[in-house]
């Protein structure tokens, strides 16, 4: 081993011993540690007395270099004792748990970059990818805030201007106010244009984050095709053809610049679960994520029931966008409309296809649904059937098809709901402009 190499081992000893002496010191510091740190963070020894001390706290007794000492035996009686020389003061304890934290990422790191130097088996070095990974993401085990320190937190935002997710649609910036960590869903059945208003919003979103789009389904070309009729307003027949006009080689022309300043990339993530998604994104930065779509992201549970896949699915992009502070926005299916005779009924949490764990999981989910099912450019309803932080209602949104864009009517307005389980039916009223709207 290198004296580079050597470096990360000897800082995190010394960490080790002055985390372990903190605790042995001062009890006020045990519950801080334990709070702090598991046992994957120490070696050898070190790993055995943290499992004493923590077995000592848990049991209800105290902890000192005595009761510690007492379980461990008599062959730890030299080492807790220099652990406490060693500690210079227990003062300094949530240093001392920055230093071990940031070597022991470092150290682990190493080992994973030493075995894939080494592995052979592809399954293999993709869960130590995803590994490292998990490793690296941005978390904290515990995020304690006393009633003092929330008042403060409230009070030192007051005059700050908060920042939520840009749609680019006005009515779901006023009603939802999505952040980091977020994990939003956005339900329609096939052709409702889900994917064409989540390109859209993914593209204004990545005027200022990185965005990621992971499409199961949609090759690059067909994406490449729907990316540049929205951002260039060129008919999509016309792109089929390629019959374009010297009008579409300047519009096109005339965006390329704003296009190509979009920080948005495209990964045909067919076959992919949600470990190699969220791996990747964390090696790519990227701030917000598009999943399209839920239900087809492999599982890695093979055998299993589609409603168990689906559950599993959704909990684990939950937990990537909880965890890594990413906004993930995952597209879903939903079952087939019911119909009565007043025509089709807007689509409820229920109507999610396969799972209700997905309800469960998402912190807001909007529902994306034909007014006049029948017409392929009718206007879209856009319901925010769950919202954790904000308002519950619809509005609508013209769509033209040609160029794959949602617009907002010159006048619409925001129907606002209680709860979900209004019932409300497909073609309900709100003044959008249009008569018979």
């Amino acid at each position: 081993m290198t004296d580079d190499l050597k470096v990360p081992y000897i800082q995190r000893e010394q960490a080790e011993v002055s985390v372990l002496g903190s605790a042995l010191i001062s009890p006020d510091c045990i519950g801080v540690v334990l709070a702090g740190t598991s046992e994957d963070e120490f070696d050898g020894s070190y790993r055995t007395i943290y499992n004493a001390i923590r077995a000592e706290f848990n049991g209800g007794g105290p902890v000192d270099v005595t009761t510690v000492g007492a379980r461990l035996g008599p062959a730890y009686s030299d080492q807790l004792m220099r652990i406490m020389q060693q500690t210079p003061t227990a003062a300094n304890v949530n240093a001392y748990l920055r230093v071990l934290r940031e070597q022991t990422i470092i150290i682990r790191a190493n080992e994973i970059g030493e075995q894939l130097m080494t592995e052979t088996d592809p399954d293999a070095c993709r869960a130590l990818i995803d590994k490292a990974g998990e490793l690296l993401a941005d978390r904290k085990r515990y995020a304690r805030c006393t009633a003092e320190q929330l008042l403060t937190l409230f009070y030192n935002r007051m005059d700050q201007k908060p920042e939520y997710l840009d749609w680019g649609v006005e009515r779901v910036n006023e009603n939802v106010f999505a952040e980091a960590g977020d994990f939003i869903v956005i339900g329609g059945r096939p052709s409702a244009g889900k994917t064409a208003f989540a390109l859209q919003c993914g593209s204004e979103m990545a005027r200022k984050k990185r965005v990621g789009f992971f499409s199961l389904e949609t090759g690059d070309c067909k994406f490449a095709d729907r990316f540049v009729s929205h951002n260039a307003e060129i008919s999509m027949k016309k792109i089929k053809r390629h019959a374009y006009s010297d009008a579409d080689y300047k519009a096109v022309l005339d965006k390329s610049s704003d296009i190509c300043a979009m920080k948005l990339d495209f990964i045909h993530a067919s076959g992919m679960t949600v470990s190699e998604i969220r791996s990747y994104s964390l090696a790519q930065r990227y701030d917000v994520v598009f999943v399209d779509y839920l239900q087809i992201v492999e599982s890695g549970l093979q055998r299993a029931l589609a409603t168990e896949q689906v559950r599993a699915i959704s909990k684990d992009l939950h937990s990537f966008a909880q965890s890594t502070k990413t906004t993930v926005i995952a597209l879903a299916q939903l079952r087939r409309p019911d119909t009565t005779a007043d025509g089709e009924k807007a689509p409820t949490m229920a109507d999610l296809k396969e799972s209700g764990q997905i309800e469960q999981d998402a912190d807001c989910i909007l529902f994306i649904y034909k007014k006049e099912p029948n017409k392929a450019n009718s206007p879209r309803i856009i319901k925010i059937g769950k919202n954790k932080e904000g308002t519950l209602g619809a509005f609508t949104m013209d769509f033209d098809g040609e160029t794959q864009t949602f617009r907002e009517p010159a006048k619409s307005s925001f129907k606002e709901m209680k709860d979900d389980d209004d019932e409300l039916p497909l073609q309900f009223s709100i003044d959008d402009g249009r008569a018979g709207a």
